[in-house]
């Protein structure tokens, strides 16, 4: 493993251990919801002291954490996955495609409801909003929560994305 490999690789390992501690931390203090992904939303952390600091929701922190281990961790098996076959590896590029096509569209949808259910109770914090609109949806999802993790997985969908396009153009795949 190359030097930058092993960088990446640190990175993406602290950032795993970063969203362990606060899943852990957040399962610990509150064991029970009744809302989908409540726990990550009802406390904000204090990121950085400075100037009365700066404080980000469990769910933020995490969101970023994740897609820094995601992206660290191609990125450290970067050479690894030059070698997959050609064909693997625009089937993995268009796997992401879809992940980002479902995701972006669940980032849409998650705001659209996340407007109406305001509209509807202009009174409730946003943080408290749930996604109790649509009656297919038996447990109620925090849209905090919900529309992060979407988030989340879109941006992961869009870098793999780029990282295997431009690992196929290298190639000239």
């Amino acid at each position: 493993m190359k030097n930058e490999e092993k960088i990446f690789a640190a990175i993406s390992i602290i950032a795993g251990l970063i969203t362990l501690t606060i899943a852990i931390w957040a399962l610990t203090k509150y064991p029970f919801e009744q809302v989908e992904g409540e726990r990550f939303v009802r406390d904000e952390i204090q990121v950085l002291p400075i100037l009365g600091g700066i404080y980000f929701k469990p769910i933020t922190i995490m969101m970023v954490s994740i897609f820094v281990c995601w992206v660290c961790a191609l990125e450290a098996l970067r050479e690894e996955l030059t070698g997959l076959p050609p064909t693997l590896k625009r089937l993995i590029f268009i796997s992401f495609c879809v992940v980002a096509l479902v995701f972006g569209y669940e980032v849409i949808w998650n705001f659209l409801m996340w407007t109406s259910a305001h509209i509807i109770n202009p009174n409730l914090p946003l943080d408290s909003l749930n996604q109790q609109l649509n009656p297919t949806i038996v447990e109620p999802k925090n849209f905090v929560y919900i529309t992060k993790r979407d988030t989340l997985v879109l941006a992961i969908g869009l870098y793999s994305m780029l990282f295997f396009h431009e690992n196929a153009r290298k190639e000239g795949a």
